[in-house]
């Protein structure tokens, strides 16, 4: 009966469980199983969930295990634009008629300042006029002349 417990392990970790709006992190899903198991791995959209988009997966890495068993692997690229703590639902694996889930995570998104809706929104800086520089267009013209006079002179 132990066996059949073991026959497929799946887990998930998140790189970092608290990170700033806009910033990113990974997460690892994990699935070891028999070599004879059949497994279809979790296919993922554009979110993870409300609030968390996924930016970019790997593709599912398969390596055989020194005994025999295999381990499927894939990557996420998390990131999240909305200040809030996210409890992670468990991400489901399934074999035959069967449904594995990892472990629920959290994923804690904080806003590093105080935005002030009540200002009018602002252009950063004043536009400016960027300054000719006459020495650099000097140098061209100098420079063109002289590769005609060497054409002239030869």
């Amino acid at each position: 009966m132990l066996n059949l417990l073991l026959a497929i392990v799946v887990s998930a970790s998140i790189d970092s469980t608290m990170l700033m709006i806009g910033d990113q992190t990974a997460l690892h899903v994990s699935v070891t199983q028999e070599a004879n198991e059949h497994v279809e791995m979790p296919v993922f959209g554009e979110t993870l969930q409300d609030g968390i988009e996924i930016v970019d997966r790997s593709a599912v890495d398969t390596t055989t295990l020194p005994d025999g068993r295999l381990q499927l692997s894939q990557e996420l690229t998390l990131t999240s634009f909305k200040d809030s703590l996210f409890p992670v639902a468990p991400i489901a694996v399934v074999s035959g008629g069967d449904t594995f889930f990892t472990d629920p995570m959290a994923l804690n998104v904080i806003q590093p300042f105080e935005v002030d809706s009540s200002l009018a929104i602002t252009d950063i800086k004043d536009i400016e006029k960027a300054p000719i520089y006459w020495w650099g267009i000097l140098r061209w013209v100098l420079l063109a002349l002289a590769v005609i006079g060497l054409f002239v002179g030869a």
